[in-house]
């Protein structure tokens, strides 16, 4: 038997989950996740915003880019808007939390190989969460519910697309690679296949549903 979720909770958890894990990841130098590339590159070429103030600000331009592609708007987006305000906040927080962690080579594969994995967890929660999500992973999930194509081919488009921009950016303007590494490629050509899994491993357990939704439609049949 499913064990029920609140979507809420599902986000909640999705938000500060992938928070961690994106600096967990950027904490073992090995290449930052492939979404968060863009926005590191751009810290470091304009460094008068902070990391998580980019992050917010390159999720936003997506958002926009979702509209332009789907034709559609949904009031939805507005809040995912405040998420990905609050996921760079908290960025910038477990940046500071987590500086004192060792550096040894041990360490940072350790970093890396859980941050990227649980990811993965994350991006699945936030994509069955059926509530406004950080705009990464509402492209992700909007994308492959208007066209109708997989979750892992829109993912993997996207992450290459990021990695290539980060690229071009990087020896742009800073003449060198910077926060794209083997872990990012590494990324690119996984994350969309194992978040697929853990899809199927999360429809498997729970059954996510936001309690807004049970509140209203409660009240509609009481109507």
């Amino acid at each position: 038997m499913k064990k029920r979720l609140p979507g809420e909770v599902a986000l909640a958890l999705a938000v500060i989950l992938n928070a961690f894990n994106v600096t967990l990841v950027a904490k073992s130098q090995f290449g930052i996740t492939t979404l968060s590339s863009v926005p590191l590159v751009l810290a470091k070429a304009f460094p008068i915003l902070t990391f998580g103030t980019w992050n917010f600000l390159v999720q936003t331009l997506i958002i926009l880019l979702l509209m332009v592609l789907t034709r559609s708007f949904k009031t939805g987006y507005l809040l995912s808007f405040g998420i990905g305000l609050i996921f760079g906040r908290l960025l910038d927080l477990f940046a500071l939390l987590l500086l004192p962690l060792p550096l040894g080579f041990f360490w940072r594969l350790l970093y890396f190989v859980t941050g990227a994995f649980l990811m993965t967890v994350g991006a699945s929660l936030f994509i069955r969460c059926q509530l406004p999500a950080l705009p990464f992973d509402t492209f992700v999930r909007d994308m492959t519910q208007h066209f109708e194509i997989p979750v892992s081919q829109v993912r993997t488009t996207l992450d290459l697309t990021c990695v290539t921009f980060s690229l071009v950016v990087s020896f742009a303007m800073l003449g060198r690679m910077e926060g794209v590494g083997p872990g990012t490629l590494v990324t690119a050509l996984l994350t969309g296949t194992i978040t697929q899994r853990v899809l199927k491993i999360l429809d498997r357990h729970f059954l996510i549903t936001p309690l807004w939704s049970k509140k209203k439609n409660a009240s509609g049949k009481a109507a």
